[in-house]
């Protein structure tokens, strides 16, 4: 679409308005409208697409196989049409394993048991089709994972858990890791009663050390993030 393109792009969130972090802002910098849905405070998405330039469908605390939850079936199948038209989706951790699912994969517990929890690099693939550069150090925090769906394109990847970004076709790209974190996600998540019901899984990395490594890993990530949103949305030009 055109610079002058005034549809907003859909958030899509799972527990709270905060759940799109940094993106939100990155929209705002950029001029682009946006508008956040709670799914699961019962706001439905919209039927009428062609009124939006884009989705983002963000993480939560619900499996990408939870269809006995209305909205997770509802976002399921409204996926499903969305990509399969060509509309602009983005989906990150739990937004990512509900594209990958509709898309014809596999999600569910790492076949090993793992669960991620801190910040850990992950690293581009082939011909970088996501423009990474290198090697980013990403914020992980989730125990599914999926396979690669069928026509996809692996993006980054990482030891242990192989597929951590994808693109579908010129409209889908999905990271299993979560760039939108910012000081104010990250803190709202970790400043909790302890222990988090995370820290208890072998390998997950200490609260007070994701707090400190944050302000050295994600102004890198979200550099890439902000270029590799705007590409995505330019991309439907």
């Amino acid at each position: 679409m055109p610079a002058t393109d005034s549809r907003p792009v859909l958030l899509a969130t799972h527990i709270s308005v905060g759940d799109s972090g940094e993106v939100g802002l990155i929209l705002d910098r950029a001029g682009i409208a946006h508008q956040t849905l709670r799914l699961n405070k019962n706001q439905p998405l919209p039927p009428v697409r062609a009124h939006y330039r884009g989705l983002v469908s963000f993480g939560g605390v619900q499996s990408a196989t939870d269809d006995h939850l209305d909205y997770i079936a509802a976002e399921l199948r409204w996926l499903e049409h969305a990509i399969a038209a060509g509309f602009p989706v983005f989906g990150i951790c739990l937004g990512a394993q509900m594209v990958a699912r509709v898309l014809g994969t596999t999600v569910g517990p790492h076949a090993d048991g793992r669960y991620a929890f801190g910040w850990a690099p992950v690293s581009p693939v082939g011909d970088d089709p996501l423009g990474f550069g290198g090697p980013l150090i990403a914020y992980h925090r989730h125990g599914e994972v999926f396979d690669l769906p069928a026509g996809a394109t692996l993006a980054a990847t990482r030891p242990g858990w192989p597929n951590q970004a994808f693109t579908w076709g010129s409209n889908v790209v999905a990271t299993q890791f979560h760039p939108e974190v910012n000081t104010t996600l990250l803190t709202h998540w970790l400043d909790r009663e302890r222990p988090l019901s995370d820290e208890h899984h072998a390998g997950a990395q200490d609260i007070e050390t994701q707090l400190a490594d944050a302000p050295v890993h994600m102004p890198y990530v979200h550099t890439w993030l902000e270029a590799a949103i705007l590409k995505w949305l330019g991309g439907r030009d």
